[in-house]
């Protein structure tokens, strides 16, 4: 089986084998994959973060072998935080932009070795400040507000509802499945909104009961989500209250912490 580290600042997976079809995820710089079948353009790939599978162009991506990839797994991973990094191919000056939440293995300083090209940044920056990992999600998040709603985003460029939270919760170490009806499925259930933390996730439901949308408690009976764009609204028992509409705009399903 052959595998690949994803080598531009986002590639769409699509759903089938067109321009056409459907985004249903992204993959960023760094992201690597499993290649499960190669065709004359496309790769059907299965992504090692939260194991989605799609379909991505034949380009834009480097093949490692199955060592360099369990290398990577186990190896210390940098998950950036700037909402963009410029990293420069030390053979080429390339130049690529790394959006927030990708991810660098093995950093060395400022340098990133991957299946054989050596990158350089100086815009390279971790949050230096101690905090605990409910302040990382909530502080994560804030910095997708105003991001375009995109259906399969998972940049601050566009991001839907379950791509901010997985990318939030990324930016904590905390790794989630891509789609908000699998991640209702992690932690522990809340009974009311009263006992909610920052940090907690609230997921939505339609009238046939089908999970639809998800957000991050982040206090005060506030709530950040991706809907239309990136965010703040009221929430209580009953959902969200959308502060430019003046009403409610989904219906509370259940309440989960996480961490």
């Amino acid at each position: 089986m052959n595998f690949g580290i994803c080598r531009l600042s986002r590639m769409p997976v699509r759903a089938g084998r067109a321009e056409q079809s459907e985004m249903i995820t992204e993959l960023l710089f760094g992201d690597m994959f499993e290649i499960l079948e190669l065709k004359k353009k496309w790769v059907r790939i299965r992504m090692e973060y939260d194991r989605y599978e799609g379909w991505i162009g034949n380009a834009g991506y480097n093949v490692i072998t199955e060592e360099q990839f369990e290398e990577f797994i186990l190896a210390n991973t940098l998950v950036t935080t700037e909402l963009v990094s410029i990293l420069s191919d030390e053979k080429s000056d390339h130049k690529v932009s790394v959006l927030c939440g990708s991810s660098l293995p093995k950093p060395h300083r400022k340098r990133i070795n991957i299946a054989n090209h050596k990158y350089l940044s100086d815009s390279l920056i971790l949050d230096p400040a101690k905090k605990t990992p409910s302040e990382t999600i909530i502080s994560a998040a804030l910095r997708y507000l105003g991001s375009p709603y995109t259906w399969g985003g998972r940049n601050p460029f566009g991001i839907d509802c379950s791509g901010l939270v997985q990318m939030a919760y990324k930016q904590a170490a905390v790794r989630l499945p891509r789609d908000a009806g699998d991640q209702a499925q992690a932690g522990e259930t809340l009974s009311f909104i009263d006992e909610a933390l920052p940090g907690d996730l609230a997921f939505f439901d339609d009238e046939n009961g089908k999970i639809i949308h998800t957000g991050i408690i982040i206090g005060n009976g506030e709530i950040i989500h991706s809907s239309g764009f990136v965010r703040i609204d009221k929430i209580d028992h009953q959902g969200i209250y959308n502060r430019d509409t003046q009403s409610y705009s989904h219906k509370l399903r259940l309440l989960k912490r996480i961490i």
